[in-house]
């Protein structure tokens, strides 16, 4: 059985989606993943199949109307919740959300030290963030993106207001990484030309190995340091229009 077989039996049954609403959510996620079947079959399919999801209502559907939020990963072990509407954005969109709630699951982890309005949580979330707005940004400007720099300016309710800055810095950090490893997959960065990796040039499989370890591992800025560290993640190409 393939990842997104198991993804959709998994989700789906009294407590989880419809096959409908299973189906949509499975077609959202190779949308957006455009082919990258590492990250696709390696990362976010085995999340949710393991995680789980669920449609919000009553008092869940009340929280999140609340905090105007479209989905939340409440607790580890536990289901991610969307809110109802999200099943109706556009596939893109909604593949991109559910990248990032799947990137929230690194934070679960007992030794993650995660802890609402702490140092940890701005990393974790602007990591996140930082995916959702490349996969976003490699297809067609959408209001997605759009409203994506209304969380960027605020936090999105978020961010304690004495972490605002590093949630940026940190996104724009981590959006320009990834933007230079979609650049080499997308072959927009020539061999000859780009950054250097244990010594050779990045090329496209070990672009796509690591924006896998990217989404797989929270504590991994080691493995990026000659990205963070070339001259031309600086280029207007790769920078955070933000």
């Amino acid at each position: 059985m393939d990842a997104a077989r198991r993804f959709e039996d998994a989700v789906t049954g009294p407590l989880g989606l419809s096959l409908e609403q299973a189906s949509r959510c499975r077609v959202a996620i190779e949308t957006v993943t455009r082919g990258e079947i590492e990250l696709r079959d390696g990362v976010v399919f085995p999340f949710y199949t393991e995680q789980k999801l669920r449609i919000a209502v009553g008092h869940d559907l009340d929280r999140l109307n609340r905090a105007d939020v479209d989905a939340e990963f409440p607790e580890f072990g536990g289901r991610v919740v969307l809110h109802p509407r999200v099943l109706d954005y556009p596939p893109d969109r909604l593949g991109a959300l559910l990248f990032h709630e799947a990137l929230h699951g690194r934070e679960h982890r007992p030794s993650a030290g995660f802890g609402i309005g702490t140092a940890i949580q701005t990393t974790f979330e602007a990591e996140s963030y930082a995916l959702q707005h490349v996969l976003l940004a490699r297809g067609e400007a959408s209001t997605a993106t759009r409203e994506l720099r209304s969380v960027f300016a605020s936090g999105g309710g978020e961010i304690e207001p004495v972490f605002l800055r590093r949630f940026q810095d940190e996104w724009r950090q981590w959006y320009s990484v990834l933007m230079v490893l979609y650049g080499v997959i997308d072959g927009r960065v020539p061999l000859d030309s780009a950054p250097l990796v244990a010594g050779r040039p990045l090329v496209p499989r070990t672009a796509r190995e690591l924006v896998v370890a990217f989404a797989r591992d929270f504590s991994h800025a080691a493995s990026f340091e000659s990205i963070l560290n070339w001259q031309g993640r600086q280029a207007p190409e790769f920078r955070c229009p933000w």
